[in-house]
């Protein structure tokens, strides 16, 4: 089952409150976690009723209301000047959201006497900020509650102080959110809470929330699954670095890759309406990089379910390897999201909506996808990678922009503006050339007025030009193979020329509309089809019988007679 595990960060928060006075923050190093200048622990004059918070740097995610701070443990003081006086105690507390509690741990600085760590266990409804204005989350605090005769209100030394908070490691197994609260439960941990009455209780809903206060770390092919309706929450909204976020993520070994899973797939079948058992990711870890958790699993799979994020350019790397959204919604809360899956051969997109407030920072080539659903919020696609997207629905405001030496085929899509078809980036290269293509599609059973297949018809697309875009036959099914018409093209040459776009230069701007269809067997008529596309083309077309004409020498019709209609062993003699 899964293991936990520490890391200690020198990411903490401190503050003091002088009897009945306001916060003063004595320690806030938040930014630079590694450079400390020595500080007071207390005033000189130190009297009961004092305090020192100690709490997580996290800025509080009003989104999501939970939870405020991440749950740590075991913070260490580095102590260069003892608090003196001839008389001093107090009491380690916790918050619980709205009142203070008596904090079971061990106080190895012996009241602030000597460098030591206060020891505890994660307790259970462990919430809060000291105050809105100061960002000290989950505190605990020392309270004085005897002192006389103070004369040194204790100093620290410019070591930092740390703590320490848990991960969750699922090693080489597949875990659900009940297997981890269960695990935890038996193990004595508050690693997890539950959105129900109490989070101590075991939850009996398969609509249930669960809220992870530590990342939850993957590694050995481990798959992290979520099904049945059930929502889990990973984090809040941050301004610590590194580790500690309270993040899903990969083990940093590239050998060591894992798998996030939500909802399952009918019958292990991968396609649109083939999904079961959804569930609800959401991720409210920000400014996450790749040490800390930006490439949450190499394997993303997501079945009848939504994933949601609350983060930035860059912080959307779900996937490294594989990607598959089937009947499901990818969220960026808040910008632009990058989805990355550079590895796979099999990145699916099938009946998926993608929201953000930005842009869609695609750096992967999606290899099979329909029915792709653009949210009005998003501004555009971004391509940075070679792309191939089949079935986008997109408004004409918004914009698809090929960026590097990218070059993107889009298939049966509902296009933007042609005019916000746009290159950037392009490697200055003098005659190096990068292009945008839409296809659409062509699926055709011919048949005759029978409607009976008709095998050996050979069809043909011409486009405007009268270029001839694909010949086929047609099989004993009167089906022909899937084939493509390029029905828009746009490229960019870098030319070198001074004042050259960053994009390059804009060489073929091209639209092929209208095209020509024609099908034609001996003897059947030739069918042609002046065709405007717009759409993919599923059509069954119709031949019909071809009937013989006699034409005299100045090219009229003489006679026009089916040859069955002649009689049986009777001849019919023209003189012209």
């Amino acid at each position: 089952m899964a293991k936990s595990f520490d890391i200690t960060t020198k990411t903490i928060n401190i503050a003091y409150t002088p009897n009945g006075g306001s916060i003063v923050v004595r320690y806030l190093n938040a930014v630079n976690p590694d450079t400390c200048s020595a500080f007071d622990l207390f005033n000189d004059t130190i009297s009961v009723g004092d305090c020192l918070y100690i709490g997580a740097p996290e800025i509080y995610n009003y989104q999501y209301n939970w939870p405020k701070g991440i749950a740590w443990h075991d913070v260490t003081l580095n102590i260069a000047t003892p608090v003196a006086a001839d008389n001093f105690d107090g009491v380690w507390e916790f918050y619980n959201g709205s009142a203070w509690n008596t904090l079971t741990c061990t106080d190895g600085t012996n009241k602030f006497a000597n460098s030591g760590t206060i020891s505890f266990s994660i307790p259970k409804f462990w919430r809060g900020s000291v105050s809105a204005s100061t960002p000290i989350l989950r505190p605990i605090r020392f309270r004085v509650t005897a002192v006389t005769n103070p004369t040194e209100g204790g100093r620290c030394s410019t070591t930092p102080p740390t703590r320490k908070w848990y991960a969750i490691l699922i090693d080489n197994e597949t875990v659900t959110p009940q297997d981890i609260y269960n695990w935890q439960k038996s193990s004595g941990y508050n690693l997890i809470d539950v959105d129900s009455t109490s989070p101590s209780t075991s939850p009996t809903s398969v609509s249930v929330t669960y809220k992870f206060n530590v990342s939850l770390i993957l590694t050995n092919n481990a798959t992290f699954k979520i099904t049945h309706s059930n929502a889990v929450q990973m984090g809040n909204y941050i301004i610590d670095c590194g580790y500690s976020t309270s993040c899903l993520r990969k083990d940093n070994d590239a050998n060591k890759s894992g798998t996030i899973q939500l909802g399952e797939p009918y019958s292990g079948t991968d396609g649109i309406g083939n999904s079961k058992n959804g569930g609800i990711l959401i991720n409210n870890s920000a400014n996450i990089t790749s040490s800390g958790g930006a490439q949450i699993a190499d394997n993303f799979k997501a079945y009848g379910s939504v994933y949601s994020q609350y983060g930035g350019f860059g912080s959307g790397g779900i996937g490294e390897s594989s990607l598959i959204f089937i009947d499901s919604e990818f969220i960026n809360a808040s910008g632009s999201a990058i989805l990355t899956a550079t590895e796979g051969t099999a990145n699916k997109l099938y009946n998926f909506t993608y929201s953000s407030s930005g842009l869609w920072y695609l750096y992967c080539n999606i290899h099979y996808s329909d029915d792709v659903k653009i949210s009005k919020s998003v501004t555009g696609i971004v391509c940075g990678a070679t792309a191939s997207l089949r079935g986008v629905v997109m408004r004409a405001d918004q914009s698809i922009r090929r960026v590097y030496d990218t070059n993107i085929t889009f298939t049966n899509c509902v296009l933007c503006s042609y005019s916000n078809i746009i290159s950037g980036n392009l490697t200055q290269i003098v005659g190096r050339q990068r292009w945008f293509k839409h296809y659409f599609t062509y699926n055709l059973k011919i048949v005759d007025e029978n409607g009976s297949a008709i095998s050996g018809a050979t069809v043909r697309v011409l486009n405007k030009n009268n270029v001839q875009e694909f010949s086929t036959t047609t099989d004993a099914n009167g089906l022909i193979s899937e084939q493509s018409v390029l029905q828009y093209h746009k490229q960019w040459e870098w030319m070198g020329t001074p004042g050259e776009p960053g994009g390059g230069t804009l060489t073929i701007d091209a639209d092929y509309n209208p095209f020509t269809l024609i099908v034609s067997k001996d003897g059947y008529e030739t069918y042609y089809q002046k065709q405007n596309i717009t759409s993919k083309i599923d059509q069954t077309i119709t031949l019909k019988k071809a009937v013989p004409i006699l034409l005299s020498d100045k090219g009229q019709v003489f006679l026009k007679k089916n040859k069955e209609n002649q009689g049986s062993g009777r001849s019919l003699i023209f003189n012209l």
